[in-house]
């Protein structure tokens, strides 16, 4: 299926040159103040309780659309990248999926390939299983798992993390010395779960050449070899921004 017609269909919209102050006059006053509260919560105190609470409002009030649309070109120049680093794998775990939307174009495009999608939301995940079904997608399925503490019976042909590795710690992204322990449990998890393929994670860091570092330094303390970062950009409020797409493999 074609990336743009999906997108459109899934409700979303090209907001690129728009900015949040631009679009949130869509929602009401209470969308928006229990939003930037769960937000708040989210940053402050990241467990596993304020990640799935802030996520289950922002899918079940249509918000994380209107954040979806202010990425629209995010999405049309990451996602063919990715689509592209998944093919030839037979099985695909999809980390913090949230509701599906990127998951879903992902089966539909590679029908032989079996896709699980893990978050933390119930009322993602619940998203995420209508979309699938509205699209008689067959070969995905959804789970609520905490990726910091995932174990399967199975191993993958890939793992995917998109814009979710930091956002079990911090929405912003945020990076600090003393939070590597964390993350490099994550990577580890990752790790553990694949067979022989790809690790590969796509996400928008506060500094480039910082996070870039951290990548590779992270994947080769954990066992990847082979570890790549390419530049993704985009226009993101009229601006052009940059984002990381990291591939390593086990």
């Amino acid at each position: 299926m074609e990336l743009t017609d999906y997108l459109a269909r899934e409700g979303l919209k090209d907001f690129s040159l728009l900015n949040w102050d631009a679009v949130k006059s869509a929602l009401t006053e209470e969308q928006l103040r229990v939003h930037h509260d769960l937000a708040d919560r989210f940053c402050a105190y990241n467990v596993q309780e304020n990640i799935s609470k802030f996520y289950d409002h922002a899918v079940g009030e249509g918000i994380d659309l209107l954040y979806e649309s202010l990425y629209w070109d995010r999405a049309l120049s990451s996602s063919p990248l990715i689509l592209a680093e998944l093919k030839r794998s037979s099985s695909v775990l999809d980390i913090g999926c949230n509701s599906g939307l990127k998951t879903v174009f992902y089966a539909l495009n590679m029908p032989d390939t079996q896709f699980t999608g893990i978050d933390l939301s119930n009322v993602s995940l619940k998203k995420a299983r209508e979309r699938a079904e509205k699209h008689g997608c067959k070969n995905v399925r959804f789970e609520n798992v905490d990726m910091t503490k995932m174990e399967f019976d199975q191993q993958f042909d890939a793992v995917l993390s998109e814009n979710s590795l930091f956002e079990t710690h911090c929405i912003y992204y945020s990076f600090k010395k003393e939070e590597h322990p964390m993350f490099s449990q994550k990577f580890e998890r990752c790790y553990k779960a694949l067979s022989k393929g790809k690790f590969i994670v796509f996400i928008n860091p506060g500094d480039f050449n910082e996070i870039k570092e951290y990548f590779l330094d992270f994947s080769k303390n954990v066992g990847f070899f082979n570890p790549v970062v390419k530049p993704v950009n985009f226009i993101f409020e009229g601006k052009k921004r940059r984002s990381m797409l990291f591939v390593a493999e086990k």
